[in-house]
C-alpha cells in the first residue's frame, strides 16, 4: 500500500510497505543530484520509468528546459499526480497494445539520436516485472523507428514527391466512419483463394479492405472491395491502383497515388512524417502509427473503422505450390515478359 508523509523539509514523499521511494529528508536535492549523476542535461528525449512523484520531471525542466520528457508510471496512484509534468504520461497497466500505441505518438525517429531511458531506483524493486515489460515493448519501438529510419533515407525523395502531388492534386480529404461491420482485410496470399466462398457468401455483412496487390485478383473473381489502403511510395505500388479509381483509397500523402485515384478524394493519414506536421488545408482525417508493411497499417486502420471482429485473408507468408500470391496479379505480364 502506497503512504505519503511529509519529509523533512515539507515536500511529500512516498512510501511501500515503510520502504521509501523518495528521500525522507528532501526528495527535491534527492532528484537535483540524481539528474546531475546521469548526466541529464546532454540528453534531448527522457523516459522515465516509473518516476513516482516525479519529482525528478520538475529538475529537469529547470536546468534542460528543450528537452522531451514522456513517463511511464506503473501505478495509477503516481500517474494521476503527474500533473503534467511531463510533456507525455501514461500508465501501463497489462495491456502492450496501449502502451505500443502510445509510444507511437509520444516517440519519433527524430527522438533517438539522445535518448535517455531511466529507472527510478527505489521504485524498481517494488514494479520490477512490470518495468521489465515496459523496457522489452521500448526496445521493440526503438528498434521499429531505426527501421523507419532506413526506410527513410531510401525512399526520402520519393516521400516528398509523392507528398508534394498529393497535397496539390487531393481536392478533398476523406474521413473514416466507424460501424459495428466486421472488417476483412485480404492481401495477396494463396490461402485468400481459400476463402473466396466465405467471402462472397457475406460480402454485404463485411467491409472488405484491400491491399494494392490483391485488387486484380479480386476483381477477376466479382469481387469489389470497400476501400483499397496503399502505403508504398514507389512506382509499383501505384502500378496495382490503375484501373481501379471507382474504389476509394486511404494512404498517407507520402504514399505513390495515380491522379485518377486523387478525384475521388482521399481517405488519408498521417504517420507523423515531419512533412506531414506542415499540413493544414486539407489535413489528414486520422494518424496512424508508422510501419514497415500496408498489412500493418491495414491492422491500425482496421481498428478504428470497425467496433466488430477484424478477420485478415491472403497472409500466408509461404508458397502454395509455386505460387507465393494469388493470380492474377498485377505483375503477370511484367513477369512474363521477362
Amino acid at each position: 500500500m502506497i503512504e505519503t508523509e511529509e519529509s523533512r523539509d515539507g515536500d511529500l514523499t512516498a512510501k511501500i510497505n515503510n520502504n521509501y521511494l523518495h528521500s525522507a529528508y528532501s526528495p527535491r536535492k534527492e532528484a537535483v543530484k540524481f539528474y546531475h549523476n546521469n548526466k541529464l542535461e546532454i540528453s534531448r528525449t527522457i523516459i522515465l520509468l516509473e518516476p513516482c512523484l516525479n519529482y525528478l520531471s520538475e529538475v529537469i525542466r529547470k536546468n534542460n528546459s528543450s528537452a522531451k520528457i514522456i513517463s511511464i508510471y506503473c501505478d495509477q496512484y503516481f500517474y494521476t499526480r503527474d500533473n503534467k509534468k511531463s510533456d507525455f504520461s501514461f500508465c501501463f497497466t497489462a495491456n502492450n497494445s496501449d502502451l505500443q500505441f502510445f509510444l507511437s505518438k509520444a516517440l519519433n525517429e527524430l527522438d533517438i539520436e539522445s535518448l535517455k531511458i531511466i529507472e527510478w531506483p527505489p521504485a524498481k524493486k517494488f514494479y520490477s516485472e512490470r518495468c521489465l515489460t515496459i523496457k522489452q515493448i521500448l526496445t521493440q519501438h526503438i528498434r521499429e523507428l531505426h527501421g523507419n529510419i532506413t526506410t527513410t533515407s531510401g525512399f526520402g525523395q520519393k516521400y516528398f514527391r509523392n507528398f508534394l502531388k498529393n497535397y496539390l492534386y487531393t481536392d478533398y480529404i476523406l474521413s473514416p466512419v466507424r460501424s459495428s461491420k466486421a472488417v476483412l482485410i485480404a492481401g495477396s496470399g494463396p490461402g485468400l483463394k481459400a476463402d473466396l466462398d466465405f467471402i462472397k457468401d457475406n460480402r454485404n455483412r463485411i467491409t472488405l479492405l484491400s491491399l494494392p496487390s490483391s485488387l486484380h485478383f479480386l476483381q477477376y473473381n466479382g469481387i469489389k472491395p470497400d476501400l483499397i489502403i496503399s502505403t508504398d511510395p514507389g512506382y509499383y505500388a501505384a502500378l496495382h491502383l490503375n484501373g481501379f479509381e471507382d474504389i476509394p483509397v486511404a494512404s498517407p500523402l507520402t504514399a505513390a497515388v495515380p491522379f485518377n485515384c486523387l478525384k475521388k478524394g482521399l481517405l488519408a493519414f498521417s504517420q507523423n512524417y515531419f512533412m506531414e506536421a506542415c499540413v493544414n488545408n486539407p489535413a489528414p482525417a486520422l494518424t496512424l502509427p508508422q510501419h514497415g508493411t500496408v498489412a500493418g497499417s491495414a491492422l491500425y486502420l482496421s481498428n478504428i473503422l470497425t467496433e466488430g471482429p477484424i478477420f485478415i485473408s491472403g497472409f500466408d507468408f509461404s508458397y502454395t505450390d509455386l505460387l507465393s500470391h494469388n493470380r492474377p496479379h498485377t505483375f503477370d505480364n511484367l513477369i512474363e515478359s521477362s
